[in-house]
C-alpha cells in the first residue's frame, strides 16, 4: 500500500509553544485542510480550501489571512469547491479578516457550507461589510 502525507504548513518545534494569531486559536497543526494562494493586483488575494476546515485544521487559514491583511490586502476571494467540510472555524477566520477591514467573495460553496452561512446570516443580523452575505457567494 501505497501512501503520501504532507506535512503542516505550520509547525511548531518540539517542545515550544505558539502563541495563537487570533484570540480562540487552536494549537493543532493543520494538517488536514490544504490551501494554496495566489494574488491579483495589489489588494486581493485568492485562495482554494480543500479538505476539512475545522477547528483543529484551520489555524494556517487565519494565521495567512492575518499576514495577508497586515500587508494590505482587503479583498478574498475563497474559492471552495474542493471543500468536504466547514464548520465555525472557518467562520471564525472570516470573521477576523471582516474585522480587519477586508471584504470576502466566496466562490463554489458546497452545499454544506451555504447552509453554514445561511445559519450564522440568521443568527446575526447583516451587518454592512461585516459577513458574506448570499449575494457575496458565487453559486
Amino acid at each position: 500500500m501505497n501512501s503520501t502525507s504532507t506535512p503542516p504548513i505550520l509547525t511548531a518545534p518540539a517542545g515550544k509553544a505558539v502563541a495563537p494569531t487570533e484570540q480562540g486559536a487552536d494549537a493543532a497543526p493543520g494538517h488536514i485542510l490544504t490551501l494554496s494562494c495566489t494574488t491579483s493586483g495589489a489588494h486581493t488575494l485568492h485562495v482554494a480550501l480543500a479538505g476539512e476546515a475545522d477547528h483543529f485544521s484551520s489555524r494556517p487559514l487565519r494565521t495567512l489571512l492575518v499576514t495577508a491583511a497586515v500587508h494590505g490586502y482587503r479583498t478574498l476571494i475563497l474559492d471552495c469547491h474542493r471543500l468536504k467540510f466547514a464548520d465555525g472555524a472557518l467562520l471564525s477566520a472570516l470573521d477576523g479578516w471582516h474585522r480587519r477591514g477586508g471584504h470576502v467573495r466566496i466562490e463554489h460553496p458546497p452545499p454544506q457550507l451555504r447552509l453554514l452561512l445561511a445559519a450564522e446570516a440568521r443568527r446575526r443580523p447583516a451587518r454592512t461589510g461585516r459577513r458574506a452575505s448570499a449575494r457575496q457567494v458565487a453559486r
